[in-house]
């Protein structure tokens, strides 16, 4: 889990992995949760759908930094 914002990190890139829609929902509010500075996130080509789009939505509003987010071919 995620517990401080790592002021070395601005890309996330879990692009190919078997994340499910369920796994994105634990990371968007753990993002949201510890402010993180994450400026681009890219999950494409993996096992998300529809159910954590809610999620996600909550953490672009919290973010004051999210300037991408890839969710291509899933």
């Amino acid at each position: 889990m995620i517990s401080q914002p790592n002021n070395n990190i601005s890309t996330l890139n879990l692009s190919s992995n078997r994340i499910t829609s369920k796994g994105a929902i634990l990371l968007f509010d753990s993002l949201k949760k510890c402010k993180s500075i994450i400026t681009d996130i890219k999950l494409s080509y993996t096992l998300i759908d529809d159910e954590c789009m809610q999620s996600l939505g909550e953490f672009i509003k919290s973010s004051k930094y999210i300037q991408k987010i890839d969710i291509s071919s899933n």
